[in-house]
């Protein structure tokens, strides 16, 4: 599971690297070990703004640099050929990650990418989904060293950096981007079948494009519309307690807390719980008027008023909880469409930039039999949000397992201030 981190505003002041004998440690220290931190990806975030404010980085034939631009931000390719490999060159040659820990990090978390994200994209989604208990992330671009060729390590893949790092992590997180799928590159495949084969979970990297607050300060706003319209009718007189009103108001809103658990419509859901939470301000507003008045008829012959207040207070926040689910869940599915762009659900259709690459990884997954199996967990992937060995059996069974890998803070609020009111 990961756990939602704020990305604290980088340091700007480019920082100063101790120079390393590259070709030594690459020789000397295990591809599992050539990992960062989360720290250290705060800190790359920094350097990357550091250079783009002062046009370190500048538009090639394949994409124009947008010097604004702090939220997707330079491709990775990009920043990888302009950043990257000069820095790392200019201080011994060693990967960026050996580069600050010349002795290694111990991998637990092993990242998958696709090179065409923006750098802010990449950067923002992995810190902010990084995994709890995870202490050290293998990422390709700052792992492998830019300056020296490993390719010779590439030739055989089950026993390359990648494979390396791979058995020795916990988990692989594996980030979406706007350009195309990950599953569109041999090399993400690859990843995938080793995270198959060794029943790795595997998660999906987002980020969180709105603040909590907001959908619920929205679910406030139309509950003290309600409230305040009801209580003003009441006390202009224009309206008085009746046992019918108790129940047309009741039976409404409890339509509306059916439609908010039943609806799947983003568009749909959000009239739900904007209708909830406006109809739980309007009893609200009932209530507190009974209050004042102590009135003890209809439903409040049953149900004292300041007890009815408190359980319309509830539902309104409970609203206000499933718009938050809501907005989740456009997020997720964003996510989702970016794992699907270009990818066609056939390993076979996965291209390489170096043509032999793609033919000795399909030939060892083939060999194996696990192309079907391979392109099964990454559909799970897709329509789950995470592919986990539990999860992949369910789906082989025929169980629906959409969605499975987000949870509900309206569905966990409720069943919270069910246990405190009882």
């Amino acid at each position: 599971m990961s756990c939602a981190r704020a990305i604290k505003p980088p340091n700007l002041e480019f920082p100063k690297f101790e120079i390393r004998d590259g070709a030594s440690l690459h020789a000397s220290v295990p591809a599992h070990r050539w990992c960062v931190t989360y720290r250290d990806l705060q800190q790359f975030r920094g350097v990357v703004l550091h250079a783009l404010r002062n046009q370190a980085l500048v538009s090639n034939e394949y994409e124009e640099v947008r010097v604004g631009d702090e939220v997707i931000g330079p491709s990775m390719a990009l920043v990888t050929s302009q950043l990257i490999t000069p820095i790392t060159k200019k201080h011994g040659s060693a990967s960026w990650a050996l580069m600050l820990h010349p002795d290694g990090l111990e991998c637990d978390l092993f990242v998958t990418h696709g090179w065409k994200e923006g750098v802010f994209e990449f950067l923002s989604k992995v810190m902010y989904s990084w995994p709890i208990g995870a202490h050290n992330a293998y990422c390709c671009m700052l792992s492998n060293p830019q300056n020296l060729d490993i390719g010779n390590l590439l030739q055989h893949p089950d026993q390359s950096p990648f494979a390396q790092a791979l058995r020795s992590a916990r988990m692989s997180l594996v980030v979406p981007n706007a350009s195309t799928s990950v599953y569109t590159r041999i090399w993400c495949v690859y990843e995938a079948y080793l995270s198959y084969s060794w029943e790795k979970p595997i998660y999906t990297a987002g980020r969180r494009t709105f603040p909590v607050w907001r959908p619920i300060a929205s679910s406030a706003a139309f509950m003290a519309l309600g409230g305040s319209l009801t209580f003003g009718y009441f006390w202009s007189g224009r309206i008085r307690f009746h046992e019918v009103y108790d129940l047309i108001l009741i039976g409404i809103v409890s339509i509306c807390i059916c439609g908010t658990i039943v609806v799947e419509s983003v568009t749909m859901l959000r009239r739900v719980n904007e209708a909830g939470a406006f109809l739980c301000g309007v009893l609200i507003g009932y209530c507190c008027e009974a209050a004042i008045l102590h009135a003890d008829t209809g439903i409040f012959a049953v149900v004292p008023a300041e007890a009815a207040l408190i359980l319309w207070v509830c539902g309104g926040i409970i609203f206000g909880f499933r718009e938050v689910d809501r907005h989740w869940t456009m997020e997720a599915e964003t996510e989702a469409r970016c794992l699907r762009d270009g990818y066609t659900g056939r390993l076979q259709d996965a291209s390489a930039s170096v043509p032999s690459d793609r033919q000795r990884i399909l030939t060892e997954i083939q060999a194996n039999g696990l192309e079907g199996s391979v392109e099964h967990a990454i559909g799970v992937l897709i329509n789950a949000g995470m592919s986990t060995p539990g999860l992949r059996q369910a789906a082989s069974h025929g169980v629906d397992v959409s969605g499975a890998g987000s949870w509900s803070l309206g569905l966990v609020g409720a069943v919270v201030l069910v246990f405190i009111a009882h």
